[in-house]
């Protein structure tokens, strides 16, 4: 659900010429950012167990939905020309 939500929303913010481009490398770099979690988590499970594992990957979420929450511009009811302004 996250996943869904965060990649609808982050075309609603790029300006129209850029947006697939925009879309498309933050696309890429969340799917490179995937492909790096087992090295990152493999090792905090073996280490300390899945509860600081699971921790990990707590924080890692909340940090982007705090992200969102102080940078993002708000969407709602807002048409595409008015948001990208």
């Amino acid at each position: 659900m996250f996943s869904n939500a965060l990649h609808i929303f982050q075309v609603e913010v790029f300006p129209t010429f850029a947006r697939a481009t925009s879309a498309g490398t933050a696309y890429g770099l969340s799917r490179l950012s995937s492909g790096m979690m087992p090295f990152v988590l493999l090792p905090v499970l073996e280490r300390w167990g899945p509860g600081s594992m699971f921790t990990v990957v707590a924080v890692a979420l909340w940090i982007v939905i705090f992200d969102i929450a102080l940078f993002a511009p708000s969407t709602t009811g807002r048409s595409l020309e008015r948001v990208n302004r």
